[in-house]
């Protein structure tokens, strides 16, 4: 796929086409404001797209940035993009029972495998579950398949688990690997 895909998505419809790009704002029948931020590829499936975005309302309350997310298939038009009653949890309340883990905005991780650099872009919730929360980073690194600097989305808990390997997923000693951090924190 080209690096056009990553700015840009879209979403077809009963003849209806909805162009996804990064700064677009959309308004719902009601009034509500949405603004795309990231266009972003599920990690391990990643032909599906997310539009991951905010409400222009609450930005101008003075209230912190909270993003959402959803997938691009799921977004018909811009009602769609409605997050339903707002919940107490912020982009800070992110650790979920993980006292020792704390995500953030700007921080760089490393991949276990291919140890890849990713810089995390946002911390989304699904607006129909806010309990429901998601990284997304940016790769630092040229794809051939997904442009410049890929955008990336996972969910938190995945995001900042262990991998746990397969009964086949030897060592190079032919040995079964031990869990290893998916992401480690470089800085």
């Amino acid at each position: 796929m080209s690096e056009s895909t990553i700015d840009s998505a879209q979403s077809k419809a009963q003849e209806q086409v909805i162009n996804f790009e990064v700064g677009q704002k959309y308004t719902t029948s009601e009034g509500c404001e949405y603004v795309v931020d990231f266009i972003a590829r599920e990690s391990g499936n990643i032909e599906d797209l997310f539009a991951v975005y905010h409400d222009t309302e609450s930005i101008q309350e003075g209230q912190t940035e909270k993003y959402y997310l959803k997938k691009t298939s799921e977004i018909k038009c811009a009602d769609d993009f409605e997050v339903g009653a707002p919940s107490s949890s912020s982009n800070e309340d992110t650790q979920e029972g993980d006292e020792s883990v704390d995500v953030s905005i700007g921080q760089t991780y490393q991949h276990f495998k291919t140890k890849d650099f990713y810089v995390i872009k946002a911390i989304a919730n699904d607006p129909e579950n806010p309990k429901i929360k998601f990284v997304i980073y940016e790769g630092q690194y040229d794809s051939p398949d997904f442009g410049h600097n890929p955008i990336w989305v996972r969910e938190y808990e995945d995001f900042t688990g262990m991998k746990v390997f397969g009964e086949n997923e030897l060592d190079k000693d032919g040995q079964k690997r031990e869990p290893v951090k998916r992401f480690e924190l470089i800085k």
